[in-house]
């Protein structure tokens, strides 16, 4: 095809999504429509769930990829006038091979890494003692009420760098029994409760807020692709 007859110097629809900020090839409403439910997630509080339904090869993959753009999330940030930027993380469906649940938990936290996830803990720790004292320990309890759980946010934030591959053994479900015995844990979190609990609590964590302390992060935005593989679950996932 001579691509020069139509102004173009290539094909515009790349095999895979493309990097960085891709065009929206005149879906502007589209794509406002979706800056103004983002912008009013950094307004209020209530949790949502927002499907962005498509055919095949739409365009969905590339609006969460630039949705969870740096330079797009700080321009919501200022569009909604909020103090802070929203956390964004895009994620694949799940492939059922060790569980949905436990797969999408892994991939968010393998989408922070475990020492970027124990930095923005810690820091959330030092920001919430900092305007009260022992408020990450309450918060913590309130968020999650299982001790074991609770140990393995205090490990996350001790900041102890020889215990993180332990850890990290830990959060994606391979820990032996000498690392839970070595980080006086005593049962890896494998249930679906657990798992939920673990990446909610951060959340809930990240984005507490008060008239006098602000949150560390505006939103959590969870952009999940390729959703419609819900359908191969099985009743139980």
């Amino acid at each position: 095809m001579d691509y020069q007859k139509l102004n173009l110097t290539d094909n515009p629809f790349a095999a895979t999504p493309v990097t960085g900020r891709p065009a929206w090839c005149g879906m502007t409403r589209l794509k406002s429509d979706l800056e103004r439910r983002l912008e009013i997630s950094l307004k209020t509080s209530p949790s949502a769930i927002v499907l962005n339904w498509g055919h095949y090869g739409s365009g969905k993959t590339h609006a969460a990829k630039y949705f969870t753009s740096d330079q797009t999330l700080a321009e919501i940030k200022a569009s909604a006038g909020a103090q802070v930027a929203p956390l964004a993380i895009y994620v694949g469906f799940p492939r059922v091979d060790r569980g949905a649940v436990f797969n999408l938990t892994s991939s968010i936290v393998g989408k922070f890494g475990v020492t970027e996830f124990a930095s923005k803990l810690e820091e959330t720790k030092n920001a919430l003692d900092g305007a009260q004292a022992g408020l990450f320990g309450r918060l913590l309890q309130e968020y999650c009420d299982d001790s074991e759980l609770q140990k393995i946010f205090h490990k996350l934030v001790e900041g102890a760098p020889e215990a993180q591959d332990k850890i990290g053994r830990v959060l994606f479900g391979n820990s032996s029994s000498a690392d839970l015995r070595d980080l006086q844990i005593s049962r890896k979190p494998d249930s679906v409760a657990d798992l939920c609990r673990i990446v909610t609590t951060a959340f809930n964590l990240f984005t507490y807020r008060t008239p006098q302390i602000a949150p560390l992060t505006s939103a959590v935005h969870l952009w999940i692709d390729e959703f419609e593989d819900i359908s191969s679950l099985s009743a139980k996932e």
